[in-house]
């Protein structure tokens, strides 16, 4: 999951990248570039969660990473037959969407199936601090490639690391159990709402959800902008562009880490699983 995530971080770099100094895409179409990513994982998030629940995820992992390689591989190919435009970016932009929100949540429910009940809040915590690093090492990795192989070969490069990535999702030996089972009384439509009054439901999850929506929405709308005033007004190096991008997210580093001794101190809460909060009551 680590080379998966680090991949989509370093392209999280290279695609901008490529869309300023290659398509030479305005600010218009960058800011366009950046919506259909957020608008994807807005629409897909809660369908897909229902989508993964009532199937096996490590196929659903594989065929997410298997997505993101050929999308991704299709741009430097592109670029050296001189065929690459704005529009395929788009589809690139989407399809790593879609399969980001499908490997992200195949692997989070997994994780319960390869980890002990009493190990899954450091088995969490090591998840969370990985998924920040990432983030923070990722853009400034992905910035020091640009410089060194262009953005259309650390593209190729990233699509490579997807395919790693799949390669060790199929190399675990332990036996995945068996998904639930489709209750046939419920319909569709109430399934794919489920999720949402699932976390509606519970103040902890509800309050996390609403931080994160507001975290992103910020990200997303300042994204398009700084790409622009750092990489045309500026003139920055990749490199420089990229270290500004991942400096920030070492503070998610620091508090995944601290999950544990959150736990620790303030109790389990039984609603959530997270740190004791005023809707569950701890459970230390």
């Amino acid at each position: 999951m680590a080379v998966s995530q680090l991949g989509s971080a370093v392209g999280g770099v290279a695609l901008p990248i490529v869309a300023v100094t290659d398509v030479h895409a305005s600010t218009f179409q960058i800011s366009l570039l950046a919506a259909f990513t957020a608008v994807t994982t807005a629409l897909l998030a809660f369908p897909m969660g229902n989508f993964v629940e009532f199937r096996r995820k490590r196929p659903v992992m594989i065929a997410a990473d298997v997505a993101r390689f050929v999308s991704l591989a299709s741009v430097p190919l592109a670029g050296l037959l001189h065929a690459l435009t704005f529009a395929q970016l788009c589809v690139v932009a989407v399809i790593n969407a879609t399969s980001g929100i499908a490997f992200g949540g195949a692997a989070q429910a997994h994780l319960k199936a390869l980890v002990s009940p009493e190990r899954l809040v450091d088995a969490n915590g090591r998840l969370e601090s990985t998924n920040w690093l990432r983030m923070s090492v990722g853009p400034s990795l992905g910035g020091a490639l640009v410089g060194l192989l262009t953005a259309l070969g650390t593209l190729l490069i990233d699509a490579v690391s997807f395919l790693a990535s799949a390669l060790a999702v199929r190399l675990i030996r332990r036996p995945e159990p068996a998904p639930p089972v489709r209750d046939g009384e419920r319909s569709r439509r109430s399934e794919l709402a489920g999720g949402l009054h699932f976390v509606w439901g519970h103040q902890a999850l509800r309050n996390m959800l609403i931080s994160w929506v507001c975290f992103a929405g910020a990200t997303a709308m300042s994204g398009p902008v700084t790409t622009i005033f750092y990489l045309r007004e500026l003139h920055f190096t990749a490199f420089q562009y990229g270290l500004l991008m991942g400096l920030p997210s070492l503070g998610g580093v620091a508090g995944a880490r601290l999950a544990r001794r959150m736990v620790a101190r303030f109790g389990r809460c039984a609603s959530c699983g997270g740190p004791a909060c005023s809707e569950g009551r701890g459970t230390s």
